[in-house]
């Protein structure tokens, strides 16, 4: 399962989630300046992923995770730049 937030309208700084993973997988995708806390989620032989560890901006949104992994696992990200929007970014558009 994917949870994008990359889109999403949040009103609400915090956002709590509940999560039980039995062999499958969640990941949450946020926008840059987010932060992510997975301390909570507890791990029975499965995988929980941080990769969100850039400084967040002031007044960030923060998602909040808790729950259980068996042998799934739990995944946090930024989303991917595709090349050629990483390429083209110092070019002025025409």
């Amino acid at each position: 399962m994917t949870v994008d937030f990359t889109r999403a309208f949040c009103p609400h700084r915090e956002i709590d989630m509940r999560v039980a993973v039995g062999s499958g997988s969640v990941l949450l995708v946020v926008p840059r300046g987010w932060r992510v806390h997975l301390d909570e989620v507890r791990s029975d032989g499965g995988r929980v992923v941080n990769r969100v560890k850039r400084r967040p901006f002031p007044g960030a949104r923060v998602v909040r995770v808790s729950g259980q992994v068996e042998t799934g696992s739990v995944k946090a990200r930024y989303p991917y730049r595709y090349m050629f929007n990483w390429l083209s970014k110092g070019r002025a558009k025409v």
